[in-house]
């Protein structure tokens, strides 16, 4: 059979999710996808769950593959290995709720599940939730591709009780509103200081998370 891009699955875990992996591969064969196992396929030796986050990771970066799926004990360790990869979007699903809203919001493109958290019938409605939700486009197309972004350095006020004290004490605002190579005020000083220096050159505003509203 010959499989396109879109139907190529990555399945990795650690030695708590070596058994759901296999029902999940059984599972998605027989939806027609082609699953690639990069392991472990011995539940009884122990491994790092952050290894095969990385394998997946590396092989979704170079577009090698569509989807993934990722499992360990909670999902929590694999999601954040994985995520640490541009081209990754890993969703942490314990429902079939979430595993929906991830793939039409987010466009979420791995998978990961929790083999301590539920049942394996649970976990394969989850999986069958998750790939058979289509990505919703429209609004959330602007959103995840905010994610694709690299940061500027530019960070909004956000609205806090009692802002002014506390931007003030904590230092946790960059209060000119202009990334740090671009202001030049010179009582400033910030191409010296770190992100998140208090910058008291300019009376602290409330203002929004974005200036187009949320």
């Amino acid at each position: 059979m010959n499989y396109g891009h879109e139907k190529i699955v990555i399945l990795g875990a650690d030695h708590n999710g070596v058994a759901l992996k296999s029902e999940v591969k059984t599972f998605l064969k027989n939806l027609g996808f082609l699953c690639v196992d990069i392991g472990p396929h011995d539940g009884a030796a122990k491994v790092d769950y952050v290894d095969y986050a990385r394998v997946l990771g590396a092989i979704m970066q170079n577009n090698e593959a569509r989807w993934g799926v990722l499992i360990c004990g909670t999902g929590v360790g694999m999601s954040m290995a994985a995520n640490r990869f541009p081209n990754v979007r890993a969703s942490l699903v314990h429902s079939t709720d979430v595993a929906r809203r991830t793939r039409e919001h987010n466009d979420a493109n791995v998978l990961c599940l929790g083999a301590w958290v539920n049942s394996t019938e649970e976990n394969l409605k989850i999986v069958d939730a998750w790939f058979g939700e289509k990505f919703g486009e429209g609004r959330h197309v602007r959103r995840v591709e905010k994610m694709k972004e690299q940061h500027t350095g530019k960070v909004y006020n956000f609205e806090v009780e009692d802002g002014e004290s506390y931007i003030a004490e904590n230092s946790v605002v960059h209060n000119c509103k202009v990334p740090f190579d671009v202001c030049s005020a010179p009582e400033c000083g910030h191409k010296s200081r770190t992100l998140f220096d208090y910058c008291s050159h300019l009376k602290y505003e409330m203002g929004q998370i974005r200036p187009d509203g949320v």
